[in-house]
């Protein structure tokens, strides 16, 4: 028996133009085999052009999802984030095929670049919502990835404030050139956090037990952007008061700061966490917030801060 050769690298440019200009017309099933190639660089090519067909019919991929699942662990990079982007658009349409991903996806979510974790991430979103339970055995992984520091490299808002005129525009030199990828990837890396912080949402309402035992490692995520993801947070802490209140002890200094320093409405869900724990000390602070005239401070805010500072208090 002859020795079967592998499959032939694809034509790059023209592949990838008729499954820009003409989806329907590629040959899928050609594509499909290019991924047992050598040269991983065709594997990716192979995979991008499939995006683009899963992108125009999800359809007329969907019974290769076993294989795009495989090409997660291809061991090229960058075929592993084409084949997150092709399962992210089966993923909307047939959750249950591209369900066995799920922690393999997770565990792509603090790849770098960080385009990697955000196609995982939203290849998940939907997954999420149909099969939050399968997210329960993914905990861990899911607090170090809300808890994924930013960049060094690209400097926040707060870092910019810190730095005086010539260390700013010496920093604003060396972005320059990637300025725009520099902007892409902190929103990208927002967009991780947040299907991260989300999961843990799901999870604790699930099983709070799962959460609980690493609770004082979400403390740096209840004072880190995005703003979804620290509300997420807030209400994961919520989801285990609920179920056992003393679990929460170690971060009710951190609720406590929330309430005073951060925006209203994230505030408003720290408030909500503290009366969840029943946490009595939290009585006096949210009285004092409840008669601030700081012009910043909703009315809103401020009755739930009264209301909430009443319950405490009624539960000595």
């Amino acid at each position: 028996m002859t020795e079967q050769s592998p499959p032939e690298p694809p034509e790059d440019e023209q592949i990838l133009t008729t499954a820009r200009e003409r989806p329907g017309q590629v040959d899928v099933e050609a594509l499909v085999e290019v991924l047992d190639a050598d040269e991983g660089q065709a594997r990716n090519e192979a995979l991008m052009a499939l995006g683009r067909v899963a992108d125009y019919d999800a359809d007329m991929v969907v019974e290769y999802t076993d294989e795009f699942i495989e090409s997660l662990n291809d061991g090229f990079p960058v075929a592993e984030s084409s084949a997150a982007q092709v399962l992210s658009r089966i993923a909307n349409e047939y959750p249950e095929e591209v369900r066995p991903a799920i922690p393999r996806l997770i565990e792509m979510l603090d790849q770098i670049p960080p385009l990697t974790g955000y196609r995982a991430g939203r290849t998940l979103a939907p997954l999420l919502a149909e099969f939050p339970e399968d997210f329960v055995s993914e905990a861990d992984q899911l607090i170090d990835v809300v808890n994924d520091p930013q960049d060094a490299s690209v400097p926040t808002e707060e870092d910019y404030e810190r730095m005086d005129n010539e260390e700013r525009a010496k920093t604003e030199d060396r972005l320059q050139s990637r300025a725009q990828q520099a902007r892409a990837d902190v929103a990208r890396s927002f967009g991780i956090r947040e299907i991260a912080a989300n999961s843990l949402v799901e999870v604790s309402e699930r099983a709070p037990e799962a959460v609980a035992p690493r609770i004082e490692d979400l403390t740096p995520a209840l004072f880190t952007d995005p703003p979804i993801a620290q509300a997420a947070t807030i209400d994961t802490i919520a989801n285990i008061a609920q179920h056992d209140p003393d679990a929460v002890d170690p971060v009710v200094d951190d609720l406590i700061e929330v309430t005073q320093t951060q925006v209203n409405s994230i505030r408003a869900h720290a408030i909500q966490a503290l009366g969840h724990a029943g946490a009595t000390e939290a009585a006096d602070p949210l009285r004092e917030l409840a008669a601030s005239d700081d012009p910043e401070l909703t009315e809103e805010l401020q009755d739930l801060a009264a209301e909430t500072a009443d319950f405490l208090e009624a539960q000595d």
